[in-house]
C-alpha cells in the first residue's frame, strides 16, 4: 500500500514539490499528470528509495509530516521526497500518482491497483497546483478549488469535520475543534466521510473530492479553449493580492468552507473594486472557518449568524432559503424570468433565447444536490423579486428559479434556488447548485452550457481598475475626480471651465461595460480647448489632421476599448511645437521607438495603454 500528501498545496514552476510518502515498498516513483482537457501525463520522477513500511496515521488534526506525541504515544512523521517542479509547467491542478516499486526500478503492482484514467482514488494519489509566475498575463480568468472544503470532508486520521469522536470538543453540529490539511485527502488520495451518499447522477466517484465537481468543469473549460490560471482556498486566505490581477474568479462545485481573511480579499479587495466572480456552485460560504499554526482547520459558525455579513452579501444567495437532496432528490432545474437579461442571449430553439417561463435542466438534475437562494415573496410573482430582509444585495436579480416546495419534504425557508446576478462595483452571477459543473461537463445541456459561456465570456473582459502615473514637480493646485460616469464628469468640467480650472489630465477607461472618467484640473483662465469624446480612429484622425494647421496640438489623448471597438477621447491647445506619434503599438515596438527618440532630445507628452 502507498498514500501520500503535498506539504504545499500550492507552488510555482520551478519550486520543489516535497511529497511525503508511506509505503511497504521497497522503493517508489511518482507519475505527474494534469487535468485540463484531459487527464494528461506529464512525467515521471526517478525512483525513490523507501523505509519499506507503512507509517502509523496521525489523528486528524495533526501535522503528518511531523513526529507527534498523541494519546497512543509517539507517532512518526511521514517522511518527505522532493520533486522539482519543472520550470516549463503551466498552471494547472496536478495529481501525483504515486507507483510502488519492486527494489529493482520496475512496478510491483500497487494494493489497490492504480487507476491512472482519473484524478479520483482513495489512496496513492495526492493533488497539488501550480500557480502563475506572472498572473493575470497569460488570461484574466482564475479557478479557485476548494481546498478546504475536500479536507473538512476527510476522515483520514479518524474524523472529519462531521463525525468527530467523543474525544473531541464538540461544536456546532458536532463539528470536532480541527482537521488538518496536512494528511492525505486534499481533493484525492482520501476518503470522504459521506462517500455513502452517492449522487445519482454521477456514481463514478463520491461528491465530496475533486473529480466530482471540479474535474469535468475543468475540461470542459479547457476543452472549449479558455486559458486558466488555479490557485485554492489557502492561497486566497494567506495572499490579500492574489485576485487584483484578474478580471473573474470561478467558484465550482461545493465551495462551502470560507474564511474571514478569504471573504475580505474576494469582497472588499476585489469585487467591490470592479472584479467579477461567477459561483457556478451550490451551499456557498456556508460555514465560518479559521486556520490555525498554518495547517489546522477549524469552522466556528455559520456565516449567516454573523452579523451584518451572511454569505448572500457575497453570493446573493443563501442555504437557508434553498434545498438538499440526497441519493434519492427528485429531478427538477430552472424556470426561467427576466428573460431579456444578457445571461440569456443565444439559449433557447435556434438559439432565438429562452423565454419567460421556460424550463430548463429538469431531465440533467441541474438543482442539487445543495442548491441556495434568495428569500421572495411568493405571492408577488412571477417574476419574483429578492425580500431583501436575509442580506441579499439590492442589485440582485433573479432569473431562474428551482422551486422544491413541490417535493415531499421541501427545502430551507423559501425552499426555492434562485439563479441570479448583481452588480457592486463588480459583477456577480450566482448558479446556485452544486450540480451545475456536473450539468456542462458531464451532460452538456444546451442552455446550461450557453449561459455559462455567456457569464465567462462576459465577465472575463473586465475587471478592476489599475492606475498608471508619473509625477513631475510644481506647486499649483489641482481638483481630481476618480471614476465618474461621463455625466458626473461633464457637469463638473462645466462648472469648472468660469472658474479659470483647465484640464491637466483625463483618463477613460470601461468596467463591466461602463465607460468612466478620472479628470485632473489645474488653474489656466485663458487657454482654449477643444475635445472630442468617444470618437472612432477616423474620424479622430480627421478632426487632428484639420485642427494641426490651425496651430491646435494635442493637450491629451485617451483611448479605450468598449465592445471590442477601440474609441478616442482628446483635448487640443493652442500650440507651435511638433510632436511625433504612433497609435496601437505593441510594448516591445513602443520601447524600441521610445529609446530611439530619448537619444534624440524627445520626451513623452502623452502615454495610454489599453487592451483589445
Amino acid at each position: 500500500m502507498i498514500q501520500g500528501f503535498p506539504f504545499q498545496s500550492s507552488l510555482f514552476p520551478g519550486d520543489t514539490l516535497t511529497l511525503h510518502v508511506s509505503t511497504d515498498a521497497p522503493q517508489f516513483r511518482v507519475d505527474i499528470y494534469r487535468q485540463g482537457a484531459s487527464l494528461a501525463f506529464m512525467f515521471s520522477s526517478d525512483w525513490f528509495a523507501s523505509p519499506g513500511i507503512n507509517f502509523p496515521d496521525h489523528e486528524a488534526d495533526a501535522d503528518w509530516s511531523q513526529d507527534q506525541t498523541e494519546e497512543n504515544g509517539l507517532t512518526q512523521g511521514w517522511p518527505p521526497f522532493d520533486i522539482s517542479v519543472p520550470s516549463s509547467f503551466v498552471s494547472g491542478v496536478y495529481i501525483a500518482m504515486l507507483v510502488e516499486g519492486d527494489g529493482n526500478n520496475q512496478p510491483r503492482g500497487n494494493t489497490p491497483p492504480l487507476d491512472t484514467t482519473t484524478p479520483d482514488a482513495r489512496f496513492g494519489k495526492a493533488l497539488f497546483v501550480v500557480r502563475s509566475p506572472a498572473p493575470g498575463v497569460r488570461t484574466k480568468i482564475l479557478y479557485k478549488l476548494p481546498l478546504f472544503t475536500y479536507h473538512a470532508y476527510c476522515d483520514v486520521g479518524g474524523w472529519a469535520l462531521y463525525t468527530p469522536p467523543a474525544s473531541e470538543t464538540q461544536g456546532e453540529g458536532e463539528s470536532p475543534a480541527f482537521v488538518s490539511i496536512r494528511r492525505p485527502g486534499g481533493g484525492t488520495g482520501g476518503h470522504p466521510w459521506d462517500d455513502w451518499n452517492f449522487d445519482p447522477a454521477d456514481r463514478s466517484s463520491a461528491r465530496q473530492v475533486f473529480a466530482h465537481w471540479d474535474a469535468p468543469f475543468i475540461a470542459w473549460l479547457e476543452q472549449n479553449g479558455y486559458a486558466i490560471d488555479y490557485a485554492t482556498d489557502l492561497d486566497l486566505h494567506t495572499d490579500p493580492n492574489m485576485l487584483a490581477p484578474y478580471s473573474l474568479v470561478l467558484s465550482v462545485g461545493h465551495d462551502e468552507y470560507w474564511s474571514t481573511e478569504m471573504r475580505d480579499q474576494a469582497e472588499l479587495g476585489f469585487i467591490q473594486r470592479g472584479g467579477n466572480f461567477a459561483f457556478f456552485s451550490g451551499n456557498t460560504c456556508w460555514w465560518k472557518v479559521d486556520l490555525t499554526d498554518g495547517y489546522r482547520l477549524r469552522r466556528t459558525d455559520n456565516w449567516s449568524k454573523t452579523p451584518n455579513r451572511p454569505e448572500n452579501s457575497l453570493t446573493g444567495v443563501s442555504w437557508r432559503n434553498g434545498f438538499e437532496g440526497d441519493k434519492d432528490r427528485p429531478k427538477f432545474g430552472y424556470i426561467v424570468q427576466n428573460h431579456a437579461h444578457w445571461i440569456f442571449a443565444g439559449t433557447g430553439v435556434n438559439g432565438a433565447g429562452l423565454q419567460e417561463g421556460d424550463r430548463f435542466g429538469f431531465d440533467e438534475e441541474l438543482i442539487g444536490y445543495e442548491a441556495d437562494g434568495a428569500n421572495f415573496d411568493r405571492t408577488q410573482g412571477p417574476p419574483f423579486v429578492p425580500k431583501l430582509d436575509d442580506g441579499t444585495p439590492a442589485t440582485f436579480v433573479i432569473l431562474g428559479v428551482g422551486d422544491a416546495l413541490q417535493f415531499a419534504g421541501g427545502g430551507n425557508g423559501n425552499a426555492a434556488a434562485t439563479m441570479g446576478v448583481y452588480t457592486n462595483g463588480g459583477t456577480v452571477f450566482t448558479g446556485a447548485t452544486t450540480d451545475w459543473s456536473r450539468v456542462v461537463g458531464l451532460n452538456g445541456e444546451s442552455n446550461t452550457v450557453q449561459i455559462t459561456r455567456n457569464v465567462i465570456n462576459r465577465l472575463r473582459r473586465s475587471g478592476p481598475a489599475h492606475y498608471t502615473a508619473v509625477w513631475q514637480p510644481s506647486t499649483e493646485g489641482e481638483i481630481q475626480v476618480y471614476g465618474w460616469t461621463y455625466e458626473d464628469y461633464r457637469a463638473k468640467y462645466d462648472e469648472l471651465w468660469p472658474q479659470g480650472w483647465r484640464l491637466k489630465l483625463l483618463d477613460v477607461y470601461v468596467v463591466n461595460g461602463q465607460v468612466l472618467y478620472t479628470a485632473v484640473w489645474q488653474p489656466s483662465s485663458t487657454e482654449g480647448e477643444i475635445q472630442v469624446y468617444g470618437w472612432t480612429y477616423e474620424d479622430y484622425r480627421a478632426k487632428y489632421d484639420e485642427l494641426w494647421p490651425q496651430g491646435w496640438r494635442l493637450k491629451l489623448l485617451d483611448v479605450y476599448v468598449v465592445n471590442g471597438q477601440v474609441l478616442y477621447t482628446a483635448a487640443w491647445q493652442p500650440s507651435t511645437e511638433g510632436e511625433i506619434q504612433v497609435y496601437g503599438w505593441t510594448y516591445d515596438d513602443y520601447r524600441a521607438k521610445y529609446d530611439e527618440l530619448w537619444r534624440q532630445g524627445w520626451r513623452l507628452k502623452l502615454l495610454d495603454v489599453y487592451a483589445v
